[in-house]
Formats: structure tokens, sequence, C-alpha cells
């Protein structure tokens, strides 16, 4: 299958604020233009254009838990003139560390 995918561009801004010694909250937004042509489209997360994310780390003793969201806006593509389909993504990334 040929997917005929064009360049994409993504703008993206963010934010970092540490609130303790402990704990770290960010915030973001970015827009990507879809790379999937119409006529070739199918229900994919690369055809979603804006992304908002939140999260936070925190670090008590050693270690080091860090919390993502990621919220992909709807986005409705139209494959024909009377077919389409709109797409949302959410995304949950966790991770923990120790240091020792």
């Amino acid at each position: 299958m040929i997917f005929e995918w064009k360049d994409q561009y993504v703008i993206a801004l963010g934010a970092t604020f540490g609130v303790t010694d402990w704990l770290v909250v960010r915030a973001g937004f970015n827009h990507g233009n879809n790379p999937v042509p119409d006529r070739t489209a199918s229900a994919t997360p690369f055809v979603i254009e804006n992304h908002v994310t939140v999260g936070f780390s925190l670090y008590p003793g050693g270690w080091d838990i860090d919390v993502a969201y990621v919220y992909g806006l709807p986005q409705r593509v139209r494959t024909s003139p009377e077919s389409s389909f709109a797409y949302e993504e959410h995304a949950l990334a966790i991770g923990v560390g120790y240091s020792f």
C-alpha cells in the first residue's frame, strides 16, 4: 500500500515549573499538520494535529517518579465526499526509577 504521506511540520510550546525540591510540574501544547492525504487516510493517530500535555515528576529520597498525560484533540478526516471519521487520542505514561 502506498500512503503518499507528505512532509510534516511541528510547533511545540511547553513550560516546566519546579514547585519544590521534590516536585516538578509540566504543561505543553503542540501542533503538527496532518501528513496523511485524505485519499489514503485511515484511522491512525498520525492524523491528529493538536496535542495538549501535562505531567509531573516526584523526587522523594532516591526515587524518580514521572507521570505524563497526552490528549490529542479530536480530528475529523474526510476520506471521500460521503465518508469521514473522527479520531482523538489519550495516552498516559508512568516511569519509576531509583538512584543508589
